[in-house]
């Protein structure tokens, strides 16, 4: 799974990343006119499987979709698409035809933008009560979304935001890793050993633990013998808890560079010392900030 280097973070872009403001924008998910649902299905073809702590779904709150959009067609080769007249504040992702993300403008400016990252669970009641029972708290409360199934948005006991969804369509089935789509999630946080203990259980993860480097805690999170998730010790002071979604790339120091050229900021660099040289950490245009990993077959 992905992994990070200690290389300090400017104040101002340190700032960007770990801003919870996702959490307002949950309403984005509605039409601002009409109130209309804006939320694909989860899986195209209805699976009726829930694979409990895998990240199924990414959402982009942007302050600029032109701006936002450019750069991430450029890298990835991701298109938009209106899914509403009513709302043309939401957007649809593709990749090669296949929905993988919403993109919604975030009118705040005095906001960044910021992706929130969806972990899928069978029971969202269950998993809701769960985290009232461990420290954490509920944002925002579980609401039925027609083709998307039931959400919610939870803190986990340091604070870290993320969505919760039991779809109703299913999961979809894990495939092998794709260039330019999703890889998992990464969470930035000051106690490694208290996060993980409430995401096992949340989600029933298997953990492991990984030797990253002598000053930072790296714990892998698994479930059925898939890997789903990563938890890594914050070795900043001025750094608060934060989900980073990961994309997979075949050229991660190629990819660096152009996203660099489009106007994106490099947070982290490729280090040979981590993960031999294949992750870096990305702010969009707008403020987004994502991981890239190198495929492992390449």
């Amino acid at each position: 799974m992905t992994t990070h280097t200690e290389k300090h973070i400017s104040g101002c872009l340190v700032q960007k990343m770990v801003a919870t403001l996702i959490l307002l924008a949950f309403l984005g998910l509605t039409g601002c006119a009409s109130n209309k649902i804006i939320a694909p299905p989860i899986s195209e073809t209805a699976t009726d499987i829930h694979y409990s702590g895998k990240f199924v779904w990414f959402d982009l709150f942007t302050t600029n979709i032109t701006a936002a959009s450019n750069f991430y067609h450029a890298l990835f080769g991701w298109n938009f698409k209106n899914t509403s007249e009513a709302n043309p504040d939401v957007k649809t992702v593709f990749q090669h035809g296949k929905p993988i993300a919403n993109m919604i403008y975030r009118e705040d400016k005095s906001k960044s933008s910021q992706w929130l990252s969806y972990m899928s669970v069978p029971d969202i009641d269950c998993a809701i009560a769960t985290t009232q029972n461990n420290n954490g708290s509920v944002y925002k409360k579980a609401k039925e979304f027609p083709d998307r199934g039931k959400v919610a948005i939870i803190l986990d006991p340091q604070k870290a935001a993320v969505a919760l969804l039991t779809s109703s369509s299913g999961d979809p089935q894990d495939d092998i890793f794709i260039p330019n789509r999703w890889l998992g999630c990464e969470l930035w946080t000051t106690d490694v050993d208290m996060a993980v203990s409430f995401y096992q259980k949340i989600a029933g993860y298997e953990v492991n633990l990984v030797d990253v480097h002598e000053k930072v805690q790296y714990r892998m999170l698994s479930k059925d013998d898939k890997r789903r998730a990563g938890v890594v010790s914050i070795p900043w002071s001025d750094i608060t808890p934060e989900w980073i979604p990961y994309i997979t790339v075949e050229d991660v120091r190629k990819t660096t560079v152009k996203a660099q050229e489009l106007g994106g900021k490099i947070l982290i660099s490729p280090d040979m010392s981590v993960k031999e040289g294949q992750i870096a950490i990305i702010s969009d245009p707008t403020g987004a900030v994502f991981g890239i990993q190198q495929l492992e077959n390449n």
